[in-house]
């Protein structure tokens, strides 16, 4: 009867770290492959099956080989969830219906979303918003972004409360490209007394923000503008290109 293999027996020769590699890497490889390939072989079975009716009613084409090996590997073991998998068999019946070699690229980032981030992205993003062309940020939506920021301040703040509720549907405010505020330092003056009211949009996503904007689905904005009271200071974040175009390929066609 064949030894079992551990890990502690592959790294023995170096005299240390035997007991951490067991700890950590299971009681043998062949164990481990055997789970990798169990999960692995379910998350393909969810997409796949998600995939398969949408797909029917497609002119569906065979995938080239070097993409359909990238798509098995980052999908396999993608996030356990409901979204993400649901945009794993879109960008796939996507691929299906007409092969870009953009697919690749789309693969590769899908695979690094969480289930936070797929969030942000689908909920800043109105279904309907395909009126501009999602491959590329027109080069005006910079100024366009930050200009209708600064007009949802410029009402004079002579309260505390008007600058809060003021704040408040900035916040919320839909831009005409996906966009959000995230931060507003609002002046007002009450009752002979100046200040700056802070509101800060959504805290709860600022390490979902941070990995969109790393993975350049999303870009930041800062903007200057004033009100009667003085200086208004927005930041913000609005969808680039590449966030339209991986959300275009990764939901389903209406």
């Amino acid at each position: 009867m064949s030894e079992i293999v551990t890990a502690a027996t592959i790294i023995a020769g170096s005299g240390a770290g035997g007991w951490l590699a067991d700890k950590l890497l299971g009681p043998s490889f062949d164990e481990l492959g055997v789970q990798f390939k169990a999960f692995a072989g379910r998350r393909l079975s969810e997409i796949f099956g998600a995939a398969e009716e949408p797909a029917k009613s497609e002119p569906i084409k065979a995938l080239p080989p070097g993409f359909a090996l990238q798509f098995l590997q980052k999908a396999s073991f993608s996030e356990d969830d409901e979204l993400i998998t649901e945009m794993w068999a879109n960008l796939l019946v996507d691929a299906g219906r007409s092969y870009r070699p953009r697919h690749a690229l789309i693969t590769d980032i899908l695979s690094q979303l969480g289930s936070g981030e797929a969030i942000v992205l689908d909920r800043l993003v109105p279904h309907d918003f395909y009126a501009l062309d999602p491959v590329s940020v027109p080069i005006n939506v910079r100024t366009t972004v930050k200009d209708e920021a600064q007009r949802q301040f410029s009402t004079r703040c002579d309260s505390t409360d008007l600058a809060t509720r003021l704040a408040n549907t900035g916040i919320y405010h839909r831009f005409y490209w996906p966009a959000l505020i995230t931060d507003v330092a609002l002046p007002y003056t009450d009752k002979g007394h100046s200040g700056a009211r802070h509101l800060s949009g959504g805290p709860g996503y600022l390490p979902a923000y941070d990995a969109l904007v790393r993975q350049q689905l999303l870009e930041r904005f800062e903007t200057i503008g004033a009100n009667p009271n003085g200086e208004v200071r927005i930041e913000g974040l609005f969808v680039t290109g590449l966030g339209l175009e991986l959300l275009s390929a990764c939901r389903k066609r209406k």
